[in-house]
């Protein structure tokens, strides 16, 4: 399973965080997102995606967390995908051959816009509850689906999630 993370805001103040999923039995794709830095819920969403690979469900659920964040006029924020290839093809000029660049072009016109986007690959250990959103996604029809309070799903994630967030941080050995 890999996942994005999207920071609303200036570096520390906001961010949402977008994973995506992947059924191996069925192909089945799927992504979601949420919350800011400091553990507050600032909206959800998932959406069911069809068929496909987890590259596919990655660069999808980036366009749809810059779509959601570009459309609540959230004007600072930061990409934080643990899929390097995916965090590679946005920093990257790609063929227009390949087959995901309709959904890069997409992307990178969203990315053109008066914005400030920083795009970062980070570990894979930060998003279990865009994963619990993503992972919630396959058994919805599809569309979007957007969460003003966490699902029922979610809470225990995120009231674990918003007290890591409160902890100061601790340096690095």
């Amino acid at each position: 399973m890999l996942g994005t993370a999207l920071q609303l805001g200036q570096y520390g103040s906001r961010e949402m965080r977008v994973s995506s999923m992947t059924a191996l039995d069925s192909r089945d794709i799927t992504c979601g997102g949420i919350r800011d830095h400091e553990g507050k819920w600032i909206g959800g969403f998932t959406k069911k995606l069809g068929k496909g690979n987890i590259l596919l469900a990655e660069m999808c659920g980036i366009l749809e967390g810059l779509q959601v964040a570009w459309h609540n006029n959230l004007k600072k924020i930061i990409i934080e995908s643990d899929s390097l290839q995916a965090v590679s093809y946005i920093l990257a000029s790609l063929d227009r051959k390949h087959p995901l660049y309709p959904i890069l072009h997409k992307i990178k016109l969203l990315l053109a816009n008066d914005w400030d986007v920083k795009v970062i690959h980070i570990s894979r250990d930060s998003n279990r509850i865009a994963d619990n959103l993503a992972f919630r996604a396959h058994v919805l029809d599809f569309g979007l689906y957007i969460y003003d309070a966490p699902p029922a799903s979610c809470v225990e994630l995120y009231r674990d999630d918003s007290r890591k967030a409160s902890l100061p941080a601790l340096p690095v050995c």
